[in-house]
Order: C-alpha cells, then sequence, then structure tokens
C-alpha cells in the first residue's frame, strides 16, 4: 500500500485497514490517515487528534475550513445534507455525487485569529466509495 500512495501506511489487521499518525511538530495537534478496502467498498479518511481536544483551538490545524470545502464540493456536482443531533447541532456533512460519499465533522475554532471571526473548521474527513 506504501507503494501505491506514497504515505508511510501499516497495515492493522484487527481493523482491516491501513493507517498511519503524525504528531506535528510545535503543537499538541496530530493527524492520522486511513485507508480500509473490503471488496467494492474504499474509504480514505484524514482526522485531526489534540491531546486535549475540548479545550483546543483547531486553528492551527485548520488550513481549509467547513465553509471553503462545501463551496468547493457543491461546486464540483456534490449534493449535501445537514445530520444533526437531538437539539439540532450540526454533528456531520454529508456530500454525495454518485457512488462518492465525502463526510465531514467539524469542530469550531474556539478563538479567533487576528481579529476574524471563528471558522468551523474539519476535524474529520472521509472520502468512499462502492464499485
Amino acid at each position: 500500500m506504501t507503494e501505491r500512495t506514497g504515505f508511510p501506511l501499516k497495515y492493522a489487521p484487527l481493523g482491516t485497514v491501513h493507517a498511519f499518525a503524525i504528531k506535528l511538530p510545535e503543537s499538541r495537534w496530530s493527524y492520522g490517515v486511513t485507508y480500509e478496502q473490503d471488496g467494492s467498498y474504499k474509504a480514505v479518511e484524514l482526522a485531526y487528534r489534540h491531546a486535549d481536544i475540548n479545550e483546543a483551538s483547531m486553528s492551527p490545524v485548520c488550513e481549509v475550513d467547513l465553509a471553503a470545502a462545501s463551496k468547493t464540493l457543491k461546486g464540483a456536482g456534490y449534493s449535501g445534507k445537514v445530520e444533526a443531533d437531538e437539539i439540532g447541532q450540526a454533528t456531520e456533512y454529508v456530500f454525495q455525487r454518485s457512488r462518492v460519499k465525502v463526510r465531514i465533522v467539524p469542530a469550531a475554532e474556539s478563538a479567533p485569529i487576528d481579529g476574524k471571526a471563528a471558522r468551523s473548521c474539519i476535524q474529520q474527513l472521509t472520502i468512499s466509495s462502492t464499485d
């Protein structure tokens, strides 16, 4: 799998996935990438984690925010819907085009940067498809 992706993926037999994780220098953030293939189903996931996720601002890892990702996906022909919890708070955004599904789990910046309003960042991004 490493040859095909260029990433240092390791096979996790219990989860039948290939994965790797990297701690980002100069912060307590890390990210992980997993790749799963089971028959015609394929999925790749990017997830950001912090040692203290309840207190951490996502600013250091919020290069592409939810608004920009949503605009790009809709511009590429994806239809979107919002999944919400029992009190109406968005828990994930799901975009679909043909057999490809993009699932985004948001997390807000806890503090604005340079006086700008806090953004809704991407904490987890999953792209899956079936052949």
